[in-house]
């Protein structure tokens, strides 16, 4: 996914989700700055994936528990240098 420069549409940033299919969800008084995806297809069906536009950062979060699990899903940060590239000179 590409994001671009609001003045120019220049393309600024590049993010690299370990997907090839998932659900964009768009919520205006949840997601505003955030790009939240849910995988669909194994092994990341469930799997919660959030791009943080302003800070360029993506967030994973496994996907909820079986009926009789009682752990929390895992939250994590992505490293940036594997999954998100500046497309422009000085981001």
């Amino acid at each position: 996914a590409l994001q671009l420069d609001a003045a120019n549409l220049q393309p600024r940033w590049r993010y690299r989700l370990p997907l090839s299919v998932a659900w964009l969800l768009h919520t205006p008084r949840v997601s505003d700055g955030f790009l939240i995806f849910v995988g669909s297809e194994q092994p990341f069906v469930g799997t919660i994936f959030v791009v943080d536009l302003k800070l360029s950062e993506i967030y994973e979060q496994d996907p909820p528990p079986t009926v009789n699990g009682r752990r929390q899903p895992r939250r994590r940060r992505l490293p940036r240098g594997m999954f998100v590239e500046s497309l422009v000179s000085n981001p």
